[in-house]
């Protein structure tokens, strides 16, 4: 493998706050651990590579530039707070745990004709905000590259296998720079819940594409996208790219989801040092102890809507997408108000696509029995359907601050042989723009609306959401993806009755991820229709799982919830053999006070826990996906979720 050709100048700082010693050598790979990490010298990687020390250093402009990160060696931290910074100690604070620490430093004490900064002069607030200007400077002219590698592969996949790669990573990062810079943007502004939401989509969107590439080549290895296993995959099969268009866009790739990894860690330690000192007060424990008689609460049906779909003409449209569209055009019209489209009852046998630009959108239905939207795309073994799972979806929200109300949604492919994964709804987190000059990453709320399909029926991709009295019916991995999500109140039905159900495939791809998927007083294979009888007992080859671990660090918690029919295992691993076959290890899987049949803990797989009393309250709608700032302006009132 090629070798990075490092940028010429300063290895590290001498006297200054120095970071662990980095392997040396013009052409050496930065250290990453202890391991040396080698990578290929694309020219795309350095416009990923430089992007993402964005994140690494604008949180400097929000905090006292005193404060030190410890390391993760565990030593003491030092107190800086009596004696300014330099520059060059700024640089090597800001640089500390990146994965290419030289590469780091040239950019943010280089200017482009190889002069540097007076390393010795103290960084005042202007030096440290000039460092992301200097980076993004410095990668200006790479991002044009970045989008050649992409347009490269797209043209030269016209009629091969990597067509389907190509369509997908083209999908997952064309808008990747605009939400870099919407990140930087919320970053700069204190709103790192916002920001750390924003670099968790990119890095699902990094996965989505390696994963791509990867099946492109068929192999019978499943790329992991934890920055390790990330490199080592790519390490012992990057012959197999053989200098393709597919191997620069995939080492990009690599390279990028090492940087938003950094990026997550430093934005996470500055979040976590502002909210110190910050106690649950009593009550609070108490009032997540008590399980209250949500479905008393509900939210307002009763507004006026702009369209209506009535599939026999009785309204503005017959078709939900044109309503949809229709609603994009009012956008412009209505920067900062709420569009609500109301669907009458009906069967609608069509694809539904609410794209970014058309935030703070409401579509209400008339009952989640009385109205539908239908579809019926899949995957098959070979992709010979031309479609990866996210295409799949019968429904598709990519736009933020969308909520539905008293609908189903349905992928009616089925169960066969040839059909795989097919996806009903999924949400995306594309954007970090609300409305015009406000930042958000809250991306979809359900009330009151069903989910019906087999395998993969509910692609919660990423981003915040909420589901509220939902129903949610499928077989394999059916509530999946790597958003940030609390299912409250739902009831979720394995399908199969002779054979495995796996509820959950979570996909968190690093432990720095406000990730994962909480589920609150719902109720898990409950229904006894779904359970075959044997012989007068339940079908002894029918299995139900609450979930195997999609990502290594995959993390998924019931609380108060009912459990039927579970095995009591309670959980599976992703594979026995290659595949993520060590996922589990680093996986949480937690459960707290449920009841039923299934909720017995004893014979719990090693690698699943008990949730503590003292954990419980990270669980809650306000804190996992900080309910307050987006729900209540969606007409979701704490009265449903506090």
């Amino acid at each position: 493998m090629a070798s990075w050709d490092r940028l010429g100048g300063v290895r590290e700082i001498e006297g200054e706050d120095r970071a662990p010693q980095e392997s040396g050598g013009g052409g050496g790979g930065g250290a990453r651990g202890s391991g040396e990490r080698k990578r290929g010298c694309s020219a795309a990687k350095w416009f990923l590579v430089s992007v993402g020390v964005v994140f690494v250093v604008v949180f400097l402009v929000a905090i006292p530039v005193a404060v030190t990160r410890a390391r993760q060696s565990g030593r003491s931290k030092q107190n800086l707070q009596s004696a300014p910074l330099t520059v060059g100690a700024a640089a090597n604070q800001t640089c500390k745990g990146s994965d290419d620490f030289q590469l780091c430093l040239n950019t943010l004490l280089y200017y482009s004709d190889g002069n540097s900064l007076n390393l010795s002069a103290t960084a005042d607030l202007k030096t440290l905000a000039s460092f992301p200007i200097k980076v993004l400077t410095a990668s200006s002219s790479k991002a044009k590259e970045v989008r050649e590698d992409i347009n490269q592969l797209v043209m030269s996949a016209r009629g091969t296998v990597w067509e389907v790669a190509a369509n997908e990573c083209n999908a997952s990062l064309y808008d990747s720079l605009p939400l870099l810079l919407q990140v930087a943007n919320a970053t700069k502004k204190e709103e790192y819940d916002i920001a750390r939401a924003g670099l968790s989509a990119l890095r699902t969107q990094t996965a989505d594409c390696a994963e791509a590439l990867f099946a492109a080549l068929n192999l019978s290895v499943e790329v992991s996208s934890s920055a390790d296993s990330f490199n080592a995959t790519f390490d012992s099969v990057e012959w197999l790219f053989n200098g393709t268009a597919g191997a620069t866009l995939y080492n990009s790739t690599v390279t990028f989801a090492f940087h938003l990894s950094n990026a997550l860690n430093v934005i996470t330690n500055v979040r976590d040092r502002i909210a110190s000192g910050q106690v649950v007060v009593a009550g609070s424990r108490r009032r997540l102890m008590r399980r209250r008689l949500l479905a008393q609460a509900d939210v307002d049906r009763s507004v006026t809507p702009d369209f209506t779909v009535d599939p026999s003409g009785g309204g503005n449209f017959k078709k939900i997408q044109q309503a949809v569209n229709a609603a994009v055009t009012m956008r412009a019209e209505k920067p900062d108000d709420r569009i609500v489209i109301k669907i009458k009852a009906g069967l609608y046998r069509e694809k539904v696509f609410v794209p970014k630009e058309l935030y703070m959108l409401t579509i209400i239905g008339e009952g989640p029995t009385r109205t539908k939207i239908q579809w019926g795309d899949y995957t098959n073994p070979n992709y010979t359907t031309g479609l990866k799972t996210s295409n799949t979806s019968t429904f598709a929200v990519e736009a933020l601050g969308f909520l539905g109300i008293d609908f189903a949604i349905e992928n009616d492919a089925g169960w066969s042989q040839k059909v795989q994964m097919a996806v009903a709804s999924r949400a995306s987190l594309r954007t970090l723009e609300l409305s015009p000059g406000k930042l958000g990453s809250g991306v979809a709320a359900f009330v009151n609306c069903h989910f019906l399909g087999q395998q993969d029926t509910l692609y919660a991709h990423s981003g915040w959401q909420y589901y509220y009295r939902c129903l949610i019916n499928g077989t394999v991995d059916y509530v999946f993806g790597n958003a940030a999500a609390v299912f409250q109140s739902c009831s979720l039905n394995s399908l199969r009755t002779n054979g495995t159900n796996t509820v959950t495939a979570q996909a968190r791809t690093s432990k720095d991820e406000d990730t994962g998927f909480v589920f609150r007083h719902c109720d898990v294979d409950q229904r006894t229709t779904n359970q075959s009888v044997y012989l007068g007992q339940v079908h002894p080859y029918r299995q139900v799982y609450l979930g195997r671990p999609w990502k290594p660090y995959a993390r998924v918690a019931y609380m108060f919830c009912y459990l039927g029919g579970i095995n009591p295992e309670g959980w599976m691993r992703w594979t026995l053999v290659g595949k993520g076959a060590d996922n589990h290890e680093t996986a949480e899987f937690l459960e707290y006070r449920n009841t039923g049949p299934g909720s017995a803990t004893e014979q719990r797989v090693s690698w699943s826990r008990v949730m503590s009393d003292d954990e419980a309250p990270d669980y809650t709608v306000e804190k996992f996906i900080k309910g307050k700032k987006w729900l209540p302006s969606l007409g979701i009132d704490s009265d449903i979720w506090a």
